[in-house]
Protein backbone atom coordinates (compact mmCIF):
# COMPACT_ATOMS: atom_id res chain seq x y z
CA UNK A 1 0.00 0.00 0.00
CA UNK A 2 2.98 2.36 0.71
CA UNK A 3 4.26 2.00 -2.34
CA UNK A 4 1.07 2.59 -4.28
CA UNK A 5 0.44 5.86 -2.44
CA UNK A 6 4.71 6.85 -2.97
CA UNK A 7 4.14 6.08 -6.76
CA UNK A 8 0.73 8.04 -6.85
CA UNK A 9 2.39 10.99 -5.23
CA UNK A 10 5.48 10.71 -7.73
CA UNK A 11 2.78 10.60 -10.60
CA UNK A 12 1.08 13.56 -9.57
CA UNK A 13 4.47 15.82 -8.44
CA UNK A 14 5.35 14.92 -12.30
CA UNK A 15 2.08 15.62 -13.65
CA UNK A 16 2.62 19.41 -11.50
CA UNK A 17 5.77 20.16 -12.70
CA UNK A 18 4.78 19.32 -16.34
CA UNK A 19 1.77 21.66 -15.98
CA UNK A 20 3.71 24.45 -14.55
CA UNK A 21 6.50 23.90 -17.12
CA UNK A 22 3.58 23.72 -20.11
CA UNK A 23 1.81 26.90 -17.87
CA UNK A 24 5.61 29.03 -18.28
CA UNK A 25 6.06 28.16 -21.78
CA UNK A 26 2.83 29.73 -22.82
CA UNK A 27 3.63 32.65 -21.04
CA UNK A 28 7.02 33.04 -22.70
CA UNK A 29 7.33 36.19 -25.17
CA UNK A 30 9.51 35.89 -28.09
CA UNK A 31 12.24 38.85 -28.08
CA UNK A 32 10.97 42.05 -29.55
CA UNK A 33 12.25 43.18 -32.57
CA UNK A 34 14.69 46.76 -32.53
CA UNK A 35 12.44 49.59 -33.93
CA UNK A 36 13.93 49.91 -36.71
CA UNK A 37 15.56 54.29 -36.71
CA UNK A 38 16.56 56.73 -39.55
CA UNK A 39 18.97 58.30 -38.47
CA UNK A 40 19.00 60.08 -41.96
CA UNK A 41 17.68 63.53 -40.56
CA UNK A 42 18.55 67.14 -41.00
CA UNK A 43 20.67 68.49 -38.28
CA UNK A 44 18.25 71.79 -38.13
CA UNK A 45 15.43 69.52 -37.11
CA UNK A 46 17.49 67.75 -34.26
CA UNK A 47 19.00 71.12 -33.20
CA UNK A 48 15.66 72.38 -31.15
CA UNK A 49 17.02 75.83 -29.86
CA UNK A 50 19.31 76.89 -32.73
CA UNK A 51 22.00 77.22 -30.97
CA UNK A 52 23.96 74.98 -33.22
CA UNK A 53 25.01 71.92 -31.60
CA UNK A 54 22.61 68.69 -30.63
CA UNK A 55 22.96 67.53 -27.31
CA UNK A 56 22.37 64.47 -25.81
CA UNK A 57 18.82 65.47 -24.48
CA UNK A 58 18.07 66.92 -27.94
CA UNK A 59 18.68 63.29 -29.43
CA UNK A 60 17.01 61.69 -27.24
CA UNK A 61 14.06 63.84 -27.73
CA UNK A 62 14.28 63.27 -31.23
CA UNK A 63 14.88 59.63 -31.27
CA UNK A 64 13.15 57.91 -28.30
CA UNK A 65 13.59 54.76 -29.51
CA UNK A 66 17.88 55.43 -30.29
CA UNK A 67 20.85 54.36 -29.54
CA UNK A 68 23.22 56.38 -27.78
CA UNK A 69 26.03 55.13 -28.96
CA UNK A 70 25.72 56.46 -32.51
CA UNK A 71 25.52 60.35 -30.68
CA UNK A 72 28.55 59.01 -29.44
CA UNK A 73 29.73 57.88 -32.68
CA UNK A 74 28.97 61.70 -34.44
CA UNK A 75 30.40 63.40 -31.52
CA UNK A 76 33.54 63.30 -33.18
CA UNK A 77 35.65 65.57 -30.82
CA UNK A 78 33.93 64.15 -27.75
CA UNK A 79 33.23 67.49 -26.74
CA UNK A 80 29.53 66.22 -25.60
CA UNK A 81 27.68 67.86 -28.10
CA UNK A 82 27.35 67.60 -31.88
CA UNK A 83 28.04 70.09 -34.55
CA UNK A 84 26.42 70.92 -37.48
CA UNK A 85 29.79 69.38 -39.38
CA UNK A 86 30.00 66.24 -37.68
CA UNK A 87 26.47 65.41 -38.17
CA UNK A 88 26.86 65.54 -41.76
CA UNK A 89 30.38 63.53 -41.79
CA UNK A 90 28.57 61.48 -39.25
CA UNK A 91 26.10 60.44 -42.38
CA UNK A 92 28.54 60.87 -45.08
CA UNK A 93 30.91 58.06 -43.04
CA UNK A 94 27.21 55.90 -42.67
CA UNK A 95 26.32 56.17 -45.77
CA UNK A 96 23.29 58.59 -46.06
CA UNK A 97 22.48 60.97 -48.53
CA UNK A 98 21.66 64.16 -48.03
CA UNK A 99 17.51 65.37 -47.72
CA UNK A 100 16.19 67.95 -49.38
CA UNK A 101 15.94 71.15 -47.18
CA UNK A 102 19.92 71.36 -46.18
CA UNK A 103 20.45 73.81 -43.67
CA UNK A 104 17.07 75.28 -43.90
CA UNK A 105 15.45 75.96 -40.35
CA UNK A 106 11.32 76.01 -41.15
Amino acid sequence: MEKSVSAGVLIVGILLLLCFTGCAMKEAKPPEEPVAVDYNIRFVDMDKNGDGVMTVEEFRAYFPNGDELIFGEADMNANGVVEHTEWHIYKKISGFTEKEGHGERP
